[in-house]
């Protein structure tokens, strides 16, 4: 097959932003008449556009969804995951944590975040992510999970009929990939086994 004659493969892409308030982190409740996982809650995200590169995407969502603006400078990619939602394509997720953003240490800021697209999410909430909420999404569930764990790639193959918020070790299946930094990820092989210290 020629280059010419091949069809074009692509997954769609999708950003995610961390915002961290000294130990809090941004989640967004998505609206109850959204089409996807209404009611979840998931970080400050959303697809890359046409013609934009992954750093944009993330700088123009975060503005869009809370009215922060960020220097493309203060992020720092975490993660890169590939998703398999129960159904739909694959898709592939750039975390990126906001260093320095403003208000990240003003703990009692209350009007630089807001909700600024509330006909797509109901509420603002500030989590511990040590003891994240039990309504998330399971791709943002996936994502917090490997971050902590120290892992920058990733995939997270979910099987049909599995839910899309998190259920525990049901749908956390989490494979880290080992990278060329020599670690973060292990030397298992492809497998929908969940990692036992990924489990929340």
């Amino acid at each position: 097959m020629t280059q010419e004659t091949r069809p074009e493969v692509g997954f769609p892409l999708d950003v995610h932003v961390l915002l961290r308030r000294g130990r809090r982190l941004l989640l967004l409740r998505r609206a109850t008449t959204s089409p996807y996982a209404p009611g979840l809650l998931c970080l400050p995200s959303g697809k890359v556009e046409p013609g934009e590169d992954v750093i944009t995407a993330a700088v123009r969502e975060v503005a869009e969804e809370t009215g922060v603006v960020l220097h493309p400078r203060m992020l720092r990619c975490d993660l890169v995951l590939q998703h398999r939602p129960p159904r739909g394509p694959l898709r592939i997720g750039w975390f990126f944590t906001a260093d320095g953003w403003p208000g990240a240490h003003n703990l009692d800021a209350t009007d630089d975040v807001r909700n600024t697209e509330p006909h797509k999410h109901d509420e603002l909430v500030w989590a511990d992510p040590d003891d994240l909420p039990a309504d998330l999404v399971a791709y943002t569930r996936a994502g917090l999970d490997a971050i902590r764990a120290g892992t920058c790639y990733a995939l997270h193959l979910q099987h049909p009929g599995d839910a899309v918020h998190d259920d525990g070790p049901s749908t956390r299946r989490l494979l880290p990939i080992r990278g060329i930094d020599g670690g973060r990820g292990d030397d298992r092989g492809p497998t929908d086994r969940v990692s036992p210290r990924l489990r929340g």
